[in-house]
């Protein structure tokens, strides 16, 4: 036994938003949350927003996902892998624009 645990929803959310360097508040948190539903809906491409849906939202494997969309593992582990870099990207640039919005507003 490997001793690995899958992560909860939860804890892949909050290794996500410590990626992006947000704060832990509930309203900072809320916003991610806001800005991450956009960025997947805007920001990546359908086969990407398959792969992430599957793999986060129902907890396939990566082979499960190829198997699924007839593709193979090193393609959906590659879409994956652009998937968070763009979401990445986005969130960092929402992110600052958000807060520069805010400083603004004060």
């Amino acid at each position: 036994m490997s001793g690995y645990k899958p992560l909860s929803a939860g804890a892949r959310q909050a290794k996500l938003l410590s990626r992006i360097g947000a704060e832990t508040n509930k309203n900072e948190v809320l916003e991610a949350q806001v800005l991450l539903r956009r960025a997947i809906g805007n920001e990546l491409t359908d086969r990407q927003r398959d792969c992430v849906q599957l793999y986060y939202g129902e907890r396939l494997t990566m082979q499960e996902i190829a198997d699924e969309l007839h593709l193979t593992r090193g393609t959906v582990c590659k879409h994956l892998q652009k998937a968070s870099a763009r979401l990445s990207h986005a969130l960092q640039y929402s992110a600052l624009g958000m807060r520069a919005e805010q400083s603004r507003d004060r």
